[in-house]
């Protein structure tokens, strides 16, 4: 799958690597460089099939999108992390596709996407694939800056009630 998906997205303009499982990351993986209008860091997406070891589900595959933000939550204060929690919640109440979140733990904050299509792939179960991440990225390079911003404590949640 990710051979056909990995040339598919080259042809759209995507820089796309298939990375096969690791110790550290035991499942293979699709990274593809999207670089946002307004900054400096590019976004890694990382597309990775996720495993069914129960067997549950026969036909389809779950396919996974996945970004982290170029911040470290762990170096915050309360203040901003209570901003960027607020943030989230208030942007995945009306995001068409797919959610923000955070990973105290780890210190990060992430974008997921999981998509369901047959096991099967149609070219057009391709296209959905590309579309979504498209769209994902759309939203990223929207609210990527607000995330950053209020990460770096140049601004505030207050600063961008406009926003909602």
């Amino acid at each position: 799958m990710f051979e056909k998906l990995s040339k598919t997205l080259e042809k759209e303009g995507f820089n796309s690597k298939i990375e096969k499982a690791t110790e550290d990351v035991p499942y293979d993986r699709l990274v593809v460089l999207f670089e946002p209008d307004s900054s400096e860091t590019k976004l890694m997406y990382e597309i990775m099939q996720i495993p069914d070891d129960d067997n549950e589900i026969e036909n389809y595959d779950l396919i996974q999108f996945f970004v982290t933000f170029p911040f470290e939550l762990r170096e915050l204060n309360e203040n901003i992390l209570a901003d960027l929690n607020d943030l989230i919640l208030k942007l995945n109440f009306f995001l068409p596709l797919g959610s923000y979140g955070i990973e105290l733990e780890d210190g990060l904050a992430f974008y997921k996407y999981v998509s369901v299509t047959p096991k099967e792939k149609s070219d057009s179960d391709y296209t959905k694939l590309i579309e979504v991440l498209w769209i994902s990225c759309y939203l990223n390079n929207t609210y990527l800056p607000v995330f950053e911003a209020i990460a770096n404590g140049d601004k505030t949640l207050e600063d961008y009630k406009d926003l909602f």
